[in-house]
């Protein structure tokens, strides 16, 4: 088992190595020539030449000369009068203004080469073009129009018989539509993507497609439909021996046994998906399926086991340097402590995870720290610091607090107050 775990490990710290080096190579290379070509005049040589050293630049991630180079095969192109290949620098240029998070002149650059492909009739940089000006959508929150921009993909990809690039679309419109609220649409596309991936024997496209699949059942609240694809789903990922997957699919095995309230066979599965986790160093698994498992201990109302692997997990995010993670697990312990009517130890963690939320701007969070601690201290009979509290919670969102203070027995101590009354 040890040697199998080595070889793993290499094969998974140098192949990002080697892409790099290869990349790094090509640039050499292709200076070289680019110095050739241009010693000789050969303008059409040297656009592709720019055009090889932007890919070069790409995969290194040095997007700026990137996008110079292809912005100089772009120029030569257009001099030439060589449209299609105008049409797929203006993708590449729009690509790497992407990278650099320009996203207007990434759509403006997607686009030209989206008129230009439908005007000449060039449907191959059509269909890379559709699907990179999608992607920008998204990085935009602009849904409407990815999706517009993907279903156009779509019906392209099956008439150019694109089975890769048709389950891509198939899966990025069932994400839009999950993000949309509409599960039943987001279900009918990830199902077709698992379709395309059976029929292109394609093991790592069908363990992707059902792990997306389960996640609008648990959306659904199809419990366990989503078991049954997150099962088939791991049955997969062992064949594949891609254990990282295999320990986060069995974190949300675990998470949908919770939802149905069978702890014991929840708990089961966080603690297959921590000891795999930990066996290939996957910290944020780890932490992820321990913090879980706390939750499902506490659920059972196990409160010292939960204690226990709350303080685990809060731990793991501390060596992470994940501070909304340690915000999380400091409320964690809050919770539990409260739950166990610990009240000034509850109110100790919760004002731990207050300081990190502020020091980290998170309005939201911070809301439900306030929150916390205004039922704490409303508990404990500290009437004048359970109000303080509220009113923090109520400003930073008025609408969620006000629904909850209405009737959460937590304050029913401060409830008959007047200053309660003019908050509420």
């Amino acid at each position: 088992m040890a040697r199998r775990k080595r070889q793993q490990s290499k094969k998974k710290h140098h192949e990002p190595f080697n892409v790099l080096n290869e990349s790094r190579q090509q640039l050499r290379f292709f200076k070289q020539i680019l110095q050739k070509n241009q010693r000789e005049g050969d303008r059409a040589a040297e656009a592709l030449s720019h055009r090889k050293l932007g890919h070069a630049y790409y995969q290194l991630d040095q997007q700026w000369q990137s996008l110079e180079s292809y912005q100089k095969a772009l120029e030569i192109y257009q001099e030439l009068g060589d449209l299609y290949s105008v049409a797929n620098d203006h993708s590449n240029v729009g690509n790497a203004y992407g990278a650099l998070r320009d996203f207007k002149q990434a759509i403006h650059h997607h686009k030209q080469s989206v008129e230009l492909s439908e005007k000449e009739d060039f449907k191959d940089i059509l269909l890379l073009s559709l699907t990179n000006l999608a992607a920008i959508y998204i990085a935009e929150k602009k849904l409407h129009k990815a999706i517009q921009t993907y279903r156009h993909a779509l019906e392209l990809s099956r008439e150019l018989e694109q089975p890769v690039i048709e389950e891509n679309s198939s899966h990025k419109l069932g994400q839009i539509y999950t993000l949309l609220g509409d599960n039943q649409k987001a279900m009918k596309y990830h199902q077709q993507a698992l379709l395309l991936d059976v029929a292109e024997l394609d093991s790592n496209g069908q363990a992707i497609a059902l792990q997306l699949l389960a996640g609008t059942h648990i959306s659904l609240e199809k419990y366990a439909a989503a078991i049954k694809s997150l099962k088939q789903a791991i049955v997969l990922l062992r064949e594949l021996k891609n254990e990282e997957s295999e320990a986060r699919v069995l974190g949300i095995l675990g998470y949908t046994y919770s939802k149905l309230e069978e702890y014991d066979e929840a708990i089961k599965y966080y603690e297959k998906g921590i000891a795999l986790a930990r066996k290939i160093d996957e910290i944020a698994i780890e932490r992820d399926n321990v913090g879980n498992m706390a939750q499902a201990y506490n659920s059972k109302n196990d409160y010292d086991k939960g204690l226990h692997y709350c303080r685990i997990s809060l731990d793991l995010s501390e060596k992470l340097g994940d501070s909304k993670g340690v915000g999380t697990d400091l409320t964690n312990i809050g919770l539990n402590y409260a739950k166990q009517g610990k009240y000034e130890e509850a109110i100790e963690y919760h004002m731990q995870a207050l300081i990190i939320r502020v020091e980290m701007e998170d309005h939201p969070s911070q809301g439900n720290s306030c929150y916390n601690l205004a039922c704490c201290y409303s508990l404990f009979n500290e009437k004048d610091d359970a109000l303080y509290f509220l009113q923090r919670a109520l400003l930073l969102d008025h609408e969620e607090y006000h629904i909850l203070a209405t009737e959460d027995e937590d304050l029913d101590n401060i409830r008959d107050l007047p200053e309660f009354k003019e908050l509420v």
